[in-house]
């Protein structure tokens, strides 16, 4: 019989990294034919390679190099094979490794498009870190390994991307050899079913030969065509290494495709684990077949049932989600238990979070440490970036920069084959490179992370460039930039941007004032869960801003954020509850809310905790030992209000040491950061006896404080007790420079004692912090 194969290397794609610079792509090829099972090459040259394409605006490299091959044979067995080596050719001539791969020519006549995926071996830690930042991918020191399943398997690797090929293949006296369309297809079903493949002969019992052939005959006329281009190479491998035919199979046929729907119900019929846990992959996502949730847990249960560690991460995430189940994340613990204890580094990552956010089992951050840092020495990549971000935004741990940079390295370089956790952590590596923390400060490389991730489309680093160009931060400010930015962010599904959005149209900050797209814009991530959007609808509607003023509506927005666990609208309502703003007075619901924030570690709810504990507030027992360790807290985390305090206290001599020189740091710290504003809060409190005893001398010794560091507000406050005639001028004057500093309706306590007279005795608002790169 005479095998033509005419046709073309295509190109490839998926590869990542190489759009323009002056790097691209080429391909080298061999293909493998045994001359000792018959199959001879008449002409045509079996080993070559592609030209370097450089793609300009796509990740398609283009190569389109010809095959032309002429071969002779007596049998099917041993059909011909084509290996393929890409390499990356980049700006400096030098080839980096992209990925090996092979795939068995077509063996049915006709024309044939063919997609071969390629993967790269996964070096250690260090050898991905070097390969990152130096170039030079971990590589085979001998090819051969890339079609020999038994050396293969072996190996541990990562997906990287595919080769396209276009093949006509033409054959001549094969009717001779039963090798024609009808033949192929009478040869695939006597090697399934008719016991005529020996190694299938032990894995089949009758039972399952019989499930099999009913779903095949139902589908045979559809699968006929795929099955004569793709199984017969499969089981022609297995027959020659005596591999079991159902280890291979999640390898060469996709899930997208009916036929590997088929063969996984074969091997599922046989009680093969791994196959059911594919089969209920594919009825999930719908790959093959109409999706169905409910068949998808069946086989998900039936495969963890028979020790399965993938299937069991799959059932607990169906629990955790509600994917074709009633949500109960409860249920979901003991299947990632058992994972985790079979070694599964994904159910270590999964359990992890649920020990972190607390769901399922208790919070507790040590333990979700723990689970992730086990999850990270297997290379779980989302476990990395997991772990940095929780290290970034202090939940339950200490800060730790190195380790933060250290993480977020690590996962970026998975951006090759998972994009998602690559670019999220490409993100976060921005933000050190753009503000120089714990790495030499460099505005290049952070943007250039940063435009990466916003090509990308992730809609976080388009919240982020906006926030850049919104503030100037480390770039020209440009507000129109920022709110296109935010526009397309928020297209992306950041509530993030919504809320921003939100605050640009209420202020009209870069965009016509629109109170009522406005609050549409926050309600709209509001009812996403997003606390900061229920915490800016509660400050409006208490001000009045675009809304009517409505304190309920404002007490309403701050309870749903304490829902979600906001522990800055933890601190809010507390001040709600003490003042009877909006809610009914209850000073024990307050100092319960203001407690539950201390917990979770609120330097604002620590400094307003440790003054109530100082000074002896209502319903609270003075203790002032236990009041200066929270306000250390506090100053430790580098709140204003708590250093204000503490400098009070040295220099009173008031739970700790006399100490002026202390005292005096601590207040120049807080003035030369800018926030003599609390300075001046501090001397109100004293003012109007809020959490400590009326004392008009303290309050004047702070306000001088502040007068000195340039605070007006201290100085028309001082004016005010000199000159008491002059207070109703003073007063407007206040209120009005208060509104242009924080956008919270508590002015009571900026305005002047005769103003503060006739309004409810409100506690002052946080000081408006500086807005960060959220993480």
């Amino acid at each position: 019989m005479d095998v033509h194969f005419i046709g073309q290397i295509v190109g490839g794609r998926g590869f990542g990294g190489v759009e323009g610079g002056g790097s691209g792509l080429f391909c080298k090829f061999e293909v493998e034919h045994d001359p000792g099972a018959g199959w001879v090459l008449i002409e045509g040259t079996p080993v070559g390679q592609t030209h370097v394409d450089v793609p300009v605006d796509s990740d398609m490299s283009t190569w389109d190099h010809p095959l032309d091959l002429h071969f002779r044979t007596q049998s099917v067995a041993h059909w011909p094979k084509i290996k393929l080596t890409v390499f990356h050719h980049d700006e400096f001539a030098t080839n980096q490794l992209c990925g090996y791969g092979f795939v068995h020519l077509p063996c049915s006549p006709g024309y044939h498009t063919i997609t071969c995926p390629t993967w790269r071996p996964k070096g250690t830690w260090f050898e991905e870190l070097t390969s990152y930042f130096v170039g030079g991918a971990v590589q085979l020191t001998n090819d051969n390994v890339v079609t020999s399943p038994l050396d293969r398997s072996q190996l541990h690797t990562v997906s990287t991307g595919g080769v396209t090929l276009s093949i006509a293949v033409i054959l001549k006296n094969h009717e001779l050899h039963e090798c024609g369309a009808s033949g192929l297809k009478l040869s695939l079903v006597r090697l399934l079913f008719l016991e005529e493949g020996p190694k299938l002969n032990d894995a089949h019992n009758s039972a399952a030969r019989l499930r099999s052939r009913a779903y095949m005959q139902a589908h045979m006329q559809e699968l006929a065509q795929q099955a004569e281009r793709q199984i017969q190479g499969l089981f022609r491998q297995c027959e020659e290494t005596g591999q079991d035919v159902n280890l291979n199979l999640t390898m060469e046929i996709g899930t997208n495709e009916p036929l590997g729907l088929a063969m996984y119900h074969i091997a599922a019929a046989n009680g093969d684990p791994g196959m059911m846990y594919e089969l209920g992959r594919a009825y999930m996502e719908g790959a093959g077949t109409a999706s169905n949730p409910a068949m998808a847990l069946q086989y998900y249960r039936q495969a963890a049932d028979a020790g399965n560690a993938k299937a069991m991460v799959a059932l607990a995430e169906c629990f955790l989600h509600g994917k074709g189940v009633r949500a109960d994340p409860a249920s979901a613990i003991p299947y990632l238990q058992r994972a985790a204890d079979a070694g599964d580094s994904k159910a270590l990552q999964v359990l992890g979070m649920c020990y972190l956010r607390g769901e399922g089992v208790g919070f507790n951050s040590g333990r979700a440490v723990a689970l992730l840092q086990k999850a990270i020495d297997m290379g779980d990549a989302a476990a990395m970036l997991n772990l940095g971000v929780i290290y970034a935004t202090c939940q339950g741990v200490a800060r730790d920069v190195a380790k933060e940079i250290d993480l977020f390295q690590r996962a970026a370089v998975t951006k090759y084959w998972d994009p998602e956790i690559g670019w999220r952590s490409e993100l976060y590596l921005s933000k050190y490179y753009l503000r120089g923390e714990g790495v030499p400060k460099d505005l290049v490389k952070g943007f250039a992370l940063l435009r990466k991730a916003v090509a990308a489309g992730n809609a976080d680093a388009m919240w982020n460039m906006a926030l850049c160009y919104e503030e100037g931060e480390g770039i020209d400010k440009d507000v129109a930039k920022a709110i296109e930015l935010y526009e397309r962010s928020a297209e992306a599904g950041s509530v993030k941007a919504l809320d921003q959005l939100g605050e640009h149209y209420m202020t009209g900050d870069g965009v016509p004032t629109n109170p009522t797209k406005a609050v549409s814009l926050l309600l709209r991530a509001s009812n996403c869960g997003y606390a900061p959007a229920m915490r800016r609808l509660a400050r409006y509607y208490r001000a009045g801003t675009g809304v009517e003023k409505d304190y309920n509506q404002s007490a309403f927005f701050l309870n749903k954020a304490v829902e979600v666990g906001d522990t800055d609208a933890m601190v809010t309502l507390s001040d709600y509850y003490q003042t009877g703003i909006g809610v009914p007075a209850d000073m024990n619901k307050s100092l319960s809310l203001l407690q539950r924030a201390c917990n979770e570690g609120n330097d604002d709810a620590m400094a307003k905790m440790g003054l109530r504990l100082l000074m002896g507030a209502p319903n609270v027992t003075r203790d002032i030992n236990k009041a200066i360790a929270i306000l250390k807290k506090a100053v430790d985390a580098d709140n204003p209000d708590a250093k204000v305090t503490m400098a009070l206290c040295y220099e009173s001599g008031l739970g700790v040491e006399k100490n002026l020189s202390l005292a005096n740091f601590l207040y120049d710290q807080v003035i030369n950061s800018g926030n003599s504003d609390s300075i001046l809060r501090l001397g109100l409190l004293f003012e109007l006896g809020i959490y400590v005893p009326k004392d008009m001398d303290k309050a004047r010794a702070l306000w001088e404080k502040a007068a000195l560091a340039g605070n007006q507000q201290a100085m028309l406050k001082l004016l005010s007790m000199c000159f008491p005639h002059s207070a109703s001028h003073g007063s407007t004057t206040t209120t009005t420079t208060t509104t242009q500093h924080t956008p919270s309706v508590s002015q009571a306590s900026s305005t002047n004692t005769s103003t503060a007279a006739s309004t409810p005795s409100t506690p002052c608002p946080p000081l408006p912090k500086k807005r960060r790169n959220n993480y």
